[in-house]
């Protein structure tokens, strides 16, 4: 009966063990994963940041860029067909 109990106690000593271990295994993970995420973050903002500006200055966009008196003229719609000889 001894054995029993002593077998018993064991087992439940060995589970809180691994519990404690796995904590500071996640705890390890965190610690190295959260900085790595944040650089790789950082990097990939500066990279699109990038590829914005490049695109940005590619020659289709230039008329985006012009002065406002240099855009070509666009031609407005013109609503006065709407307008009757008026009868209401």
């Amino acid at each position: 009966m001894v054995i029993v109990m002593f077998q018993s106690q064991n087992g439940a000593a060995q589970s809180g063990n691994a519990l404690v271990e796995y904590a500071l295994i996640g705890a390890l993970v965190a610690v190295v994963a959260i900085p790595a995420l944040s650089m790789l973050g950082l990097s990939v903002n500066n990279t699109v940041s990038n590829i914005l500006k490049a695109g940005s200055q590619h020659p289709t966009n230039q008329q985006a860029n012009m002065p406002q008196a240099t855009k070509p003229a666009t031609q407005k719609p013109n609503n006065t067909s709407a307008i009757t000889n008026g009868a209401a």
